[in-house]
């Protein structure tokens, strides 16, 4: 298995489930800062993924 599909890309912001990186649909940079849009397996919502602290 890759483990680029198995690593969390965040928290859903909607209903707080693990997105995993698998379902991230665009990731760009702006004003120095890497973003990201994509689908929540739990509540199917576009969101960008909140990052826990650590990850930062």
């Amino acid at each position: 298995m890759n483990t680029h599909e198995t690593e969390a890309a965040g928290r859903c912001p909607s209903c707080g489930a693990t997105v995993p990186k698998a379902f991230v649909l665009i990731e760009y940079e702006a004003d120095d800062e890497r973003r990201m849009y994509a689908e929540c397996p739990a509540c199917e919502n576009v969101v960008r993924p909140q990052q826990s602290e650590s990850s930062r």
